[in-house]
């Protein structure tokens, strides 16, 4: 037997398999309680998993998948019972890793291994995005996960890439018995974050640290080392502490982007060069770079946070302070081998009649609202002639 909704796809699968099919009355929410109650716990639950993880609504699709199968695992049922054991007849044998969480793994592509240093760890960072499971809902050993790097240096998610690994290959990175949320902290990047809800994510930080450096001073200081030096008048003797190195600015470069990353302090706008006696000279031919220059600050105000323009009308600009952060460049492509197709953000796209400006990737565009979409056109109806003229 089966109860439905009147959607009528259900109703053409129940004819089609010779089910027996009752439905619930049209427009009362309240005759199919427990699907609707259940949609709404998915809900409830997908939007706390993205909240506690970092990650945009972009990634909604992956954190309810993570969400339905830890509640699988996890939440107990009638008997004492999870719905894992109930289905498959055995408790849950993988360990438990909440979405988003950072961890470690051991890499198995040739690309990945190449990262690698030669002598210390041989693990890579990244950040956890599900189990992997087989058709029937039963957990393959596998987990999912992003790469750090790939996450951070990506401007579109079609650009990030979730992988596969043994379980046993994969570590979560815990301090004490709490996992770690980079996304969520604002210690990583990642597509789709927009201005405020990158200034909202330092914001809680910069409360989070001044709450924490409070309790600090108020909490009473002992002296506990037995080896520290305690003088005559009470003055104990300063021991000597390990200084942080210093890091040095490099680039990262895939088949769509040049990045250059500042770990050092500057005041300027980054500006590429070709000069060979330059420290920071440029990785690949500038003339293989387009004219589009993104920098992405650790500034707070909303014109410096992120200042896109042309680096090649750009003489140092300065900013407002010393800023850290990276500079993206977009690599020029050869001519499409296609005909009818164009390069649009590094993929190659179909030439058609449409309102959408080639600012805006077509997976982006249908999430607008039609004010949003008016705004695009009109800001890119005076931003398109400008590109033009300056790619001349």
């Amino acid at each position: 037997h089966f109860y439905s909704d009147n959607s009528k796809e259900l109703t053409k699968a129940a004819a089609d398999l010779g089910y027996s099919h009752d439905t619930s009355t049209p427009y009362r929410s309240e005759t199919n309680g427990i699907a609707e109650s259940a949609v709404r716990r998915v809900k409830e639950g997908t939007s706390c998993t993205l909240n506690q993880s970092g990650f945009t609504d972009l990634w909604w699709d992956k954190a309810m998948v993570a969400f339905c199968f830890l509640r699988c695992i996890t939440d107990q049922l009638k008997g004492g019972k999870t719905a894992y054991f109930k289905r498959f007849g055995i408790e849950f044998p993988g360990t438990y890793i909440p979405f988003g969480a950072e961890i470690r793994y051991y890499p198995i592509s040739p690309a990945d291994t190449a990262r690698l240093p030669a002598f210390g760890d041989q693990t890579l960072p990244g950040i956890f995005m599900g189990y992997h499971q087989f058709a029937g809902g039963g957990w393959s050993g596998d987990l999912c996960v992003v790469d750090w790097e790939e996450l951070d240096e990506a401007i579109h998610c079609s650009q990030v890439y979730p992988r596969r690994f043994k379980a046993e290959e994969v570590f979560p990175e815990m301090t004490g018995d709490e996992f770690q949320f980079p996304l969520a902290e604002g210690e990583l990047g990642q597509p789709g974050l927009t201005h405020k809800q990158l200034r909202d994510i330092r914001r809680k930080q910069r409360k989070s640290k001044e709450l924490k450096d409070a309790a600090e001073l108020d909490a009473p200081t002992q002296l506990e080392d037995s080896t520290t030096q305690v003088y005559a008048d009470g003055d104990v003797e300063p021991q000597p502490q390990d200084l942080p190195a210093s890091e040095q600015d490099f680039w990262t470069c895939n088949s769509d982007i040049l990045i250059r990353h500042h770990r050092q302090q500057r005041t300027t706008l980054f500006v590429p060069t070709d000069d060979e006696l330059a420290l920071d000279q440029c990785i690949i031919p500038t003339k293989y770079l387009d004219i589009l220059r993104t920098t992405e600050t650790n500034l707070e105000h909303l014109r410096e946070c992120k200042v896109q323009d042309y680096w090649t009308e750009d003489t140092a600009t300065p900013l407002s302070a010393p800023w850290t952060g990276r500079t993206i460049f977009c690599i020029l492509r050869p001519i499409p081998p296609q005909r009818g197709y164009r390069w649009n953000d590094g993929r190659l796209t179909r030439i058609q009649k449409t309102t959408r400006p080639d600012s805006i990737r077509v997976e982006e565009w249908w999430r607008l609202n039609a004010k949003c979409k008016a705004r695009e056109i009109r800001l890119w109806e005076m931003e398109g002639p400008k590109r033009d003229a300056a790619r001349e």
